[in-house]
């Protein structure tokens, strides 16, 4: 038995160049519309197998796919997608999560090899990219941080790790490969990517605290420290001071306890518009 993509298991059984064009055009008509098509054949080990037919594949989105992009955006990251399905499918697919403008990433290749910013202009305006092989991946992202831009790659495959670790945060899925778990710096621990938005927005709050915590240390320390050399601060004072400090510093981290990621309360509204449908049965 073989399969794989239509002209080349087409070629491998011997078919004409009319018949094989016949196939791709039936091929690019199932692909506008989301489908991916693989052509399955059967024939000795030795000889030329016999094509049977074809099988379209359709791999619908995640019901969450179009709120994460949302998510993001709303956190002011921009999003790219990185597919390997055709064009003609990434398009269709992309159109359904709010990212219209899809590209085949030879065309990055091919910018990036003249002079000029093509490369940086193309990696501005597109939404992501479709044909991607495996080490495309970790080119993008490579092209991403020449422009300047700090990256995040989320991933759960062994073919995604390259990207995952050459990018600044790597984010992969706890439901994935074991490779992309150990080469990412995040592992989510379930398989729902609305976590990925949870992360950034516990990372910013995480961050924020730190920077409440230093400034306020440094005031402390400005007002205090001048009044005490001069003696102008009772050392009993200036001692409850410094505790009253580190307690105020601790007690605002202790404040993080009261952040809550966004699933959660999705999870709380879903609860809450469920409605019995027979008695006793949610």
């Amino acid at each position: 038995m073989m399969k794989g993509a239509v002209r080349t298991v087409a070629e491998a059984s011997g078919l004409q160049p009319p018949a094989i064009e016949a196939l791709e055009a039936r091929v690019s008509a199932s692909a506008a519309n989301g489908y991916r098509t693989l052509a399955v054949a059967r024939g000795p080990e030795t000889g030329a197998p016999v094509l049977l037919g074809l099988v379209t594949l359709y791999d619908p989105l995640r019901p969450d796919a179009k709120q994460l992009i949302a998510t993001l955006r709303g956190l002011g990251v921009p999003v790219k997608m990185l597919t390997g399905d055709a064009l003609a499918v990434a398009r269709e697919i992309a159109q359904g999560v709010g990212l219209p403008n899809i590209r085949r990433v030879a065309d990055l290749k091919a910018a990036s090899s003249k002079a000029g910013s093509e490369s940086a202009d193309l990696l501005a305006g597109v939404d992501g990219f479709a044909e991607v092989y495996p080490e495309d991946k970790y080119i993008v992202v490579q092209h991403l941080q020449a422009a300047g831009h700090v990256t995040g790659m989320t991933g759960d495959g062994v073919n995604d790790a390259p990207a995952l670790a050459a990018a600044d945060v790597g984010i992969a899925m706890g439901t994935g490969a074991d490779v992309a778990m150990e080469t990412a710096g995040v592992t989510l621990m379930r398989g729902n990517p609305l976590l990925v938005g949870d992360a950034i927005a516990v990372s910013r709050a995480t961050y924020s605290k730190i920077r409440q915590g230093l400034f306020w240390a440094f005031i402390y320390n400005i007002v205090g420290l001048p009044l005490a050399a001069f003696g102008l601060l009772n050392p009993l004072i200036a001692g409850a001071a410094m505790a009253f400090s580190s307690v105020s510093v601790v007690t605002n981290a202790l404040l993080l306890r009261r952040w809550h990621p966004a699933e959660a309360s999705r999870s709380r509204e879903r609860i809450g518009k469920c409605v019995p449908t027979a008695p006793g049965a949610f």
